[in-house]
């Protein structure tokens, strides 16, 4: 099976094309015709990449042919192939079942009602006249995600998933964080982020082309526009996210390195489950010499570092994990650490 849900998005595009009973493609046309379908477009490599992942994992063969132009077309050997109508091995469907179970999780979704009945013919028979309940395991769920069902307006995510998918362009009403009146912009919308229990609506301005994003629970409402053409996304969203913690990006602030040291007997924790995925573990040398310049840190506590751009959910993290880390380095990080520390032990002592 493929190795993620956006393999197989393009898996079943790709699918499509090279099975067509009226039309062969160039791979530049195939390319072309899965960004149109896709949120965030991908690269000429990745699509050659999935050519060949589709060849080796379902062991077909494709035929090129040029046309009276010189163009060299593609399309499958067998012209009665087509991936999704190959039969489903034991482990396959349950890994199927298990995955539709997943995505259950997103009541509501328009145009995901065959999600449902997939499963019940899972459950209940089809092709492979499976009995009911074969993966009910018992009634207990394989695996359950983290979310927050009281969180406000995620019944928003509905229909705006439906507007990321058509590509159309939206008028949103939102009320920023500590301010009284609500703002209104008219966006293209690429992508629902959630973070730390929190939905976010990742999208681009048309009045400046800025990359933006919303908190869902501080949408008032939104609506699809007409006669404004929708805006590709400018940027590679998923590089966009690593050079942060959390989802606020500031162009302007550099990316640095951020030094802290952690308790030995808690370190464990942040080691494996890293605050931000650039985290590093230093050497035994560079330990010695950081132990050297910093003598009031305890003797067995150990040095780690993140490279990350500054921002509010990065301070957040890091003063999460309260007396048992001690962060050195940048300045700036280090002062506002030192504020909220000083700010809640005034409150604390005001008690």
């Amino acid at each position: 099976m493929p190795a993620n849900k956006n393999a197989l998005i393009r898996y079943r595009f790709l699918d499509e094309l090279l099975s067509s009973r009226v039309s062969y493609y160039t791979r530049e046309e195939l390319w072309n015709k899965v960004n149109e379908r896709l949120a965030s477009p991908v690269s000429k490599r990745c699509i050659e990449m999935d050519l060949i992942d589709i060849q080796d994992e379902w062991g077909i063969d494709y035929d090129e042919i040029k046309d009276e132009y010189g163009k060299r077309r593609i399309h499958y050997a067998d012209k009665s192939f087509s991936i999704f109508n190959k039969e489903l091995t034991e482990e396959e469907r349950t890994l199927l079942k298990s995955a539709l179970d997943t995505l259950g999780q997103f009541d509501g979704l328009p145009n995901f009602e065959w999600l449902e009945a997939m499963r019940l013919k899972l459950s209940k028979g089809g092709r492979s006249a499976m009995s009911a309940g074969e993966f009910e395991n018992d009634g207990n769920k394989i695996i359950e995600f983290g979310s927050n069902h009281y969180l406000k307006n995620s019944n928003m995510i509905a229909g705006l998933f439906q507007h990321i998918a058509s590509k159309q362009v939206i008028h949103i009403e939102y009320l920023p964080y500590l301010v009284e009146s609500s703002i209104v912009e008219t966006v293209s919308p690429y992508r629902l982020k959630q973070y730390n229990n929190r939905w976010y609506l990742l999208c681009c301005r048309m009045s400046d082309g800025r990359f933006s994003n919303y908190a869902l629970d501080r949408l008032v409402s939104y609506e699809k526009v007409d006669g404004i053409e929708y805006m590709p996304c400018p940027i590679e969203i998923d590089e966009h996210f690593d050079d942060i913690v959390g989802v606020t990006y500031f162009k302007d602030e550099p990316i640095q390195t951020v030094l802290f040291a952690g308790n030995p007997k808690d370190i464990q924790y942040i080691l494996t489950k890293p605050i931000h995925w650039s985290q590093k573990n230093l050497n035994e040398q560079k330990q010695a010499e950081l132990h050297r310049k910093y003598p009031n840190v305890p003797i067995n506590w150990v040095f780690l570092t993140v490279e990350c751009r500054w921002n509010f959910e990065l301070i957040t993290t890091l003063f999460s994990y309260g007396e048992r880390i001690v962060v050195l380095s940048p300045e700036k990080v280090v002062s506002d650490l030192k504020k909220k520390i000083m700010a809640m032990q005034t409150l604390y002592q005001e008690l």
